[in-house]
């Protein structure tokens, strides 16, 4: 049975997407280890929502945010996929679930990521 629901970011999820990102073992596992600035990190969000080879899903449990993935698409075969949990959801096995609820998703609906 799942327990998480997901939807679109939006650029009302700026806030919660930069607490996220600018967390400490998120940084530490991230390309960019440079802590974020929020300025930049909205007009970022902004970009990638507004373009269609990218998607950022957001994962809640009940209301409580749990965390991200993102797709950025490279080619026509091969996409980026991160995933960030939010840290008082670490060790609970919720990026299994989010992992395949954003993989059927995408296998169903972007066949072109």
């Amino acid at each position: 049975m799942k327990q998480l629901t997901f939807r679109f970011a939006t650029i009302e999820d700026a806030k919660i997407i930069f607490d996220l990102s600018n967390d400490s073992s998120v940084r530490a596992n991230s390309f960019n280890k440079e802590s974020l600035v929020m300025e930049n990190h909205v007009a970022w969000l902004k970009s990638k929502i507004d373009d269609f080879e990218n998607i950022i899903m957001l994962f809640f449990k009940e209301n409580d945010f749990v965390g991200q993935i993102k797709f950025n698409k490279i080619n026509l075969t091969q996409a980026n996929m991160s995933i960030s949990v939010a840290s008082n959801y670490r060790g609970k096995g919720l990026s299994n679930e989010m992992y395949d609820s954003s993989l059927e998703f995408m296998f169903e609906t972007r066949k072109d990521i």
